[in-house]
């Protein structure tokens, strides 16, 4: 079998080539994912700071 290879692409479009929709488009992207990010740590550290509080409490009193 003969190697044949791939097809070239065209090399993307450099940011400011893009059209402002797709330029906002990606902001707006990285502006939801930033905010879902927080939402989970936010999410996460609750959980976790219940299960401290469980372990303390299932401890008893400390003499």
């Amino acid at each position: 079998m003969l190697y044949a290879p791939p097809e070239s692409r065209p090399a993307p479009a450099a940011e400011a080539e893009r059209a402002p929709e797709a330029v906002l488009g990606r902001a707006q992207a990285r502006e939801a994912a930033r905010a879902a990010r927080e939402v989970l740590v936010r999410q996460v550290s609750a959980a976790l700071q219940r299960a401290l509080d469980r372990r303390d409490d299932a401890a008893g009193p400390e003499d």
